[in-house]
């Protein structure tokens, strides 16, 4: 009995490291979807209030949101800032603001997010329509 659980938990120790791939990976990509979320919202909330959203990455403080609405959060599942490109430049510390206007349109721009390891994803703000697209 003794024998079958040592050969259990040396199974155990064997294939719990090798789960911890993927589970980072799927934080990361949930992380990513909350920052998605949170663009799309800002384009909703414009079109339907009529007024300009503005949604803040704070570098520094690893924090994104629609400050005019107090929808600000910290990133999440090992997901961190890696630039912000909008309107002919780069940011990578500070802070970056994008814009999504009542008529549906945004800043152009290209959020990079970037994981512990060397994982990245970008979420592509299309300027004439506001619409969020993630890529690799």
């Amino acid at each position: 009995m003794i024998v079958v659980l040592v050969i259990m938990g040396l199974g155990v120790a064997l294939v719990l490291p090798s789960l911890s791939g993927p589970l980072d990976s799927a934080r990361f990509r949930q992380g990513a979807a909350e920052v998605r979320s949170t663009l799309v919202q800002a384009r909703s909330r414009a079109a339907a209030s009529g007024r300009v959203r503005v949604v803040r990455f704070d570098f520094e403080r690893g924090e994104y949101g629609i400050p005019s609405d107090n929808l600000e959060r910290a990133l999440s599942g090992g997901v961190r800032l890696a630039s912000v490109a909008s309107r002919g430049e780069t940011v990578e510390r500070g802070v970056a603001e994008l814009r999504f206007f009542p008529d549906g349109s945004a800043d152009g721009a290209e959020v990079t997010l970037a994981d512990a390891g060397d994982g990245r994803l970008r979420l592509v703000v299309d300027p004439l329509t506001g619409l969020v697209e993630a890529g690799g």
